[in-house]
């Protein structure tokens, strides 16, 4: 829809066709526009009274309508892919936004044209105001999974020194816990590998002789454990 401009345009009935003098005058004279034309059924207009009352009920539905259209479509482009084509992505009645604006039909099914306008505004309200509620639940949902698929990227993601080491210390990598030593973990560049095994337990009086083994490694680092005497 890049580059696209719609205008939605009602014109009264005339003793001509409406719509063709428009074609002619917009697209076979001048070539401005192309147009297509709303297969809207005659609905029942009411008293006067009614169609007061209902016009300041309309100016702020059409506001609510606009303002959820808008969340749902900014929802969208949040969860989609960057790389994604998002207008294309965004659909009415399983078309995209081109065809339902170009070939729009009534909906007489879910809107009777017999039903009086109030009813029919009623009845777009509601469903709206039901779609409201479902995004800002599926919303909801889908911050509580993406929070969770955070945490657990965190987890198992990065490097030895970024990474939740919870996951990787399992009780065989912890040789000596009592009430006199314990195991500490240490995490060593590879390159460091032959220094840390030659100077470890000169590092304090307190380190265990020959208690320090490698539990794991990535591309870059090692996980060390060294048994040390407790400090009372």
């Amino acid at each position: 829809m890049e580059g696209k401009t719609y205008w939605l345009i009602s014109a009264p009935k005339t003793t001509e066709d409406t719509f063709n003098t428009l074609n002619k005058k917009t697209t076979d004279e001048q070539e401005l526009s192309l147009n297509y034309k709303f297969q809207v059924p005659d609905l029942k207009i009411g008293t006067l009274d009614s169609l007061l009352a209902l016009s300041d009920d309309l100016v702020k539905m059409d506001s609510f309508v606009e303002n959820v259209a808008r969340k749902i479509a900014t929802q969208l482009a949040d969860v989609l892919d960057a790389k994604a084509d998002k207008a294309d992505s965004l659909t009415v009645n399983n078309n995209n936004i081109d065809t339902y604006l170009t070939f729009f039909r009534w909906d007489e099914a879910k809107y009777p044209h017999d039903e009086s306008l109030k009813t029919l505004s009623e009845t777009i309200h509601s469903q709206v105001s039901k779609l409201d509620e479902e995004l800002r639940t599926k919303s909801t949902e889908y911050n509580s999974v993406t929070n969770s698929l955070n945490q657990e990227e965190r987890k198992t993601g990065g490097n030895l020194t970024t990474r939740d080491l919870s996951e990787i210390i399992k009780q065989e990598h912890i040789p000596v816990s009592s009430e006199y030593m314990e195991t500490l973990f240490v995490v060593i560049p590879k390159f460091l590998y032959e220094e840390w095994q030659t100077k470890y337990e000169k590092l304090t009086p307190f380190v265990i002789p020959r208690s320090s083994t490698l539990v794991k490694e990535d591309g870059e680092y090692g996980l060390w454990n060294v048994g040390i005497f407790r400090i009372f």
